[in-house]
């Protein structure tokens, strides 16, 4: 009962405007020129699937969506020297 109520709350969440509106963030995103020329399209793409993957994997951990939106909010990437790299590594990407 639990699982379908879950579930439930989870298609109710599915509408027509959420749709369009999400279409459109995607829409621009990838109509912007740096998107492509710059190559964000690999750590968008990348990023999105390892979220996934991690979120599927241990469904009980907190949302990864909201970790991040706190995490680039609140974590200083210049104390910490793997951040460092792997912000220089994506950086040469481009």
């Amino acid at each position: 009962m639990a699982l379908i109520n879950e579930f439930q709350q989870a298609v109710g969440t599915v509408t027509l405007d959420r749709f369009e509106q999400s279409l459109a963030v995607y829409q621009q995103q990838f109509a912007e020129e740096e998107f492509w020329t710059q190559k964000q399209y690999l750590i968008w793409f990348h990023g999105k699937d390892i979220q996934k993957a991690m979120q599927q994997h241990k469904s009980q951990y907190i949302s990864l969506k909201d970790f991040f939106d706190w995490a680039l909010n609140e974590i200083d990437v210049n104390q910490y020297p793997d951040l460092i790299e792997l912000q220089n590594r994506i950086s040469s990407l481009q």
